[in-house]
Formats: C-alpha cells, sequence, structure tokens
C-alpha cells in the first residue's frame, strides 16, 4: 500500500511575532490546494513565521526551489518524505525532521 505523507513545514524569516497564543489545527486552519493533489494548512501565518501542515499523496513532489530570506524546517508527521538538499537526497521518517 502506498504511503501517505503528512509534513509539517515551519518557515521562518524573523522571531516570531509576540502575538496571544491562540489553539489552531487543519480542521480550522487556512487551507490551500497545491501541485497535484496536495493539500495545505496555515497553522500559524504571520510576516514573521509560517507553519504550514501538509499532506502529499504517495508520488508527489514539489518543485524544486531555494528560499533566500527563509528557513525552513520539514517534520514528517506521518508516512515518509525523499527532501532534497544541496545536491543530497535524505529520507526523512515520521517522527524525524530536516532543516
Amino acid at each position: 500500500m502506498p504511503i501517505r505523507t503528512v509534513l509539517l513545514m515551519i518557515c521562518a524569516t524573523l522571531a516570531a511575532a509576540d502575538d496571544q497564543p491562540a489553539v489552531t489545527s487543519a480542521t480550522s486552519a487556512e487551507h490551500y490546494t497545491w501541485g497535484n493533489c496536495c493539500d495545505g494548512w496555515y497553522l500559524v501565518k504571520t510576516p514573521e513565521l509560517n507553519i504550514i501542515q501538509e499532506r502529499m499523496p504517495p508520488g508527489t513532489s514539489e518543485t524544486l526551489h531555494k528560499h533566500q530570506k527563509a528557513r525552513q524546517f520539514f517534520f514528517v508527521l506521518s508516512g515518509e518524505a525523499s527532501i532534497e538538499r544541496e545536491g543530497k537526497l535524505s529520507i526523512v521518517h515520521a517522527g524525524e525532521g530536516l532543516e
């Protein structure tokens, strides 16, 4: 059976804002679709910090790209992900992350 991958992507450009905490989840967060049937939910969306939960069906991929100002951290919630960074391919399993 193909593995469905769920990622938690954290993309920070500056230190996080000092806002009031709020409970959030994919059921209440702003949703968008991308690529070939992939989903994303903004768990946090500010100018300083984005935390995005993504769901990628088996066999899907993102277009290879590089951010000039942002740092990204990928944490796999379930399944596994193949992530290419600086020409090196890493397999990241559930419960593991990669910056």
